[in-house]
């Protein structure tokens, strides 16, 4: 865990115009206290199925509000002794609005106390996706055009593609930037100041420019909270590699969040380990062995539906019109190639339907005179749906064996 940080009184917070921003001089307050400027009802009929909701402005707040991608703070408010769940933090035109369900008195003195264990998560994903989109853009050349940090997922979107081979290389190297436990600034430049800088940016910015400094690795123009030292990230993990909107969306985690997904994935290796009484390096090749005696096995099983299939086809006296057959796991072309067959033999439609009555059939229906009655009669009794044009058809039906049998039947 970080160590405390003293509220010092800087420049920062008085930026923008609206409610001071104390996050700006203290990422790490937890506590604070200010007073109620205005509370409006915003929502709800006050039922149970539709609470009310109150938006509250404070003159001062520590509480992040939702914005650059990143949730909001959670915590609570408390006034004279009662206590109010702040339920969100919403920012317009610099004016801070949070969220309860109960009104306070504008005039009021309040104590806010942030929920600091998810404000410090949301820290360490955000100060490790710039450490990560800093080294994508100076050593791929491409910009974050998209980040989204919720409570349940972190991405990052880039105007490019990356490898799995790069995206690896870079997670390594954010994590050494973290082992060597860098400091960061957050400073304010004037306009002139500002021309000094090369930084990153996902947006032009008319107003004063924030920028998040983290020496060495990446220098980005950004509202939130951040760590102050790169070790407090602690590691940094990326989960897939997706190809998105002609460019790329990475999911990533980091901290505490990293560190319990990790451990649930060291924990479902270990069990799979267990269960095939092999240790945890050998489980991709214990696996590849299973996944290739299963694909003998399959073959061999159609192979020995085939012959029973066959069997039964040939068995199907040559007088007979109409022929329908049922199996269960072959592929198509097997159907097609079984059914040609009944057609050499038999004057009338010949179908086999491979499946079963809880999942459905796929079927392959054959005729040298007329197989289109067939395929109306399907579709308008049992609502079969499926194509093709004489002498064969295909299609899937959900029914059962009696009733498709019963069609053959009728139709003689």
């Amino acid at each position: 865990m970080p160590h405390d940080h003293t509220n010092t009184k800087t420049q920062t917070s008085a930026i923008g115009l609206g409610t001071e921003k104390l996050y700006y001089d203290d990422a790490y307050m937890r506590e604070f206290e200010a007073s109620v400027l205005t509370c409006e009802h915003i929502s709800g009929s006050g039922t149970d199925a539709d609470p009310s909701r109150y938006g509250i402005v404070l003159d001062r707040t520590a509480f992040f509000p939702e914005e650059g991608g990143q949730s909001p703070d959670r915590g609570s408010l408390t006034a004279a002794g009662t206590t109010l769940q702040v339920l969100d933090v919403q920012i317009r035109n610099g004016i801070i609005t949070h969220v309860t369900d109960t009104p306070i008195v504008p005039g009021t003195q309040v104590h806010g106390c942030l929920d600091f264990q998810h404000r410090f998560s949301n820290m360490q994903q955000h100060s490790a996706e710039h450490l990560f989109s800093g080294l994508v853009w100076s050593r791929l050349g491409l910009t974050n055009v998209g980040f989204h940090l919720s409570d349940t997922e972190v991405t990052m979107d880039y105007s490019g593609s990356v490898s799995a081979e790069e995206a690896a290389e870079l997670e390594l190297e954010v994590n050494r930037i973290i082992w060597n436990n860098t400091e960061s600034r957050q400073i304010f430049p004037t306009k002139e100041e500002l021309n000094e800088y090369s930084y990153r940016s996902k947006m032009d910015i008319d107003g004063q420019v924030r920028l998040v400094i983290f020496p060495g690795s990446d220098i980005c123009a950004c509202c939130a909270p951040h760590v102050a030292r790169t070790g407090e990230i602690g590691v940094f993990r990326i989960l897939s590699v997706q190809s998105h909107r002609g460019g790329v969306r990475i999911h990533m985690l980091a901290g505490e969040r990293a560190f319990h997904y990790l451990t649930r994935e060291n924990a479902i290796l270990t069990e799979t380990a267990r269960s095939l009484s092999t240790s945890s390096d050998q489980v991709p090749a214990r696996l590849e062995k299973l996944r290739a005696d299963l694909s003998e096995t399959k073959h061999l099983l159609s192979e020995a539906r085939l012959a029973l299939l066959m069997k039964e086809a040939a068995a199907v006296p040559a007088s007979q019109q109409q022929v329908c057959l049922f199996s269960e796991g072959l592929e198509e072309p097997v159907l097609r190639s079984a059914v040609n067959y009944l057609m050499d033999r038999h004057s009338g439609v010949c179908g086999i339907f491979n499946g079963n009555d809880d999942s459905g059939y796929r079927y392959v229906i054959g005729s040298h005179s007329d197989v289109l009655s067939m395929q109306k009669l399907l579709k308008d009794t049992l609502q079969a749906r499926g194509g093709g044009r004489p002498p064969m058809i295909q299609g899937q039906v959900h029914a059962h064996e009696d009733e498709i049998r019963a069609l053959f039947e009728f139709s003689v």
